[in-house]
């Protein structure tokens, strides 16, 4: 947050698409419960989903990429600074 602000640039423009992008666990079996469950009957290997989940990942990192800087800016106003994100000291002297 301090170097959104030192560079003036709104904070959820980084936010939003690092937190959308995180749950794109689609190539790891502890990705989500139905990779462990395929996964534990020994049937399919790491390498498997990592080859099928690599260009689902991929897809997904382009669509929130393009969605942020479409529909994302008016949306959350990314334009502009907003008021809230400027860092206080609330340790100060009482």
């Amino acid at each position: 947050m301090i170097q959104s602000e030192t560079l003036l640039i709104n904070p959820l423009h980084t936010l939003i698409p690092s937190t959308m992008c995180v749950s794109f666990g689609v190539m790891l079996p502890v990705g989500n419960p139905p990779n462990a469950i395929v996964f534990s009957y020994g049937h399919v290997q790491i390498s498997d989903m990592v080859k099928a989940g690599f260009g689902v990942n991929l897809i997904g990192v382009a669509v929130v990429m393009l969605a942020i800087t479409t529909w994302g800016v008016p949306l959350f106003n990314l334009t502009e600074f907003p008021s809230w994100a400027v860092a206080r000291n609330v340790t100060g002297g009482l």
